[in-house]
């Protein structure tokens, strides 16, 4: 099955968020990259952005938001194969170092 044939993870289109935070992400370096995704995780767990570190950072804070968007997009589907996973993030051209961490952590959920 084609990500043609089904819908990916994030629904039928991204919302207006996470398309201008798509831009941010792919730029950002993958040690940025990571810290967003620890802190989506973080947040999830604690609901505060505050234990990141990062609240004052708003270059950062898009970043977070873009990738908690769709880390919660998802962990809300407890069947979704990482094989899909990778090609709905490949689809949207993220850089293949933040699918690999991205998909890890989803994993690991």
């Amino acid at each position: 099955m084609s990500a043609q044939d089904r819908i990916p993870f994030y629904g039928g289109r991204l919302n207006e968020e996470v398309s201008k935070g798509l831009t941010h992400l792919k730029k950002a370096n993958l040690a940025d990259q990571k810290k967003a995704i620890q802190a989506a995780v973080s947040i999830l767990k604690s609901d505060s952005l505050k234990e990141t570190g990062e609240e004052e950072n708003t270059s950062f804070a898009l970043l977070c938001s873009t990738v908690l968007s769709l880390y919660r997009s998802a962990i809300r589907l407890p069947n979704l194969k990482p094989a899909f996973l990778k090609e709905d993030l490949n689809a949207l051209q993220l850089p293949n170092d933040f699918i690999t961490e991205f998909t890890k952590a989803v994993g690991e959920w």
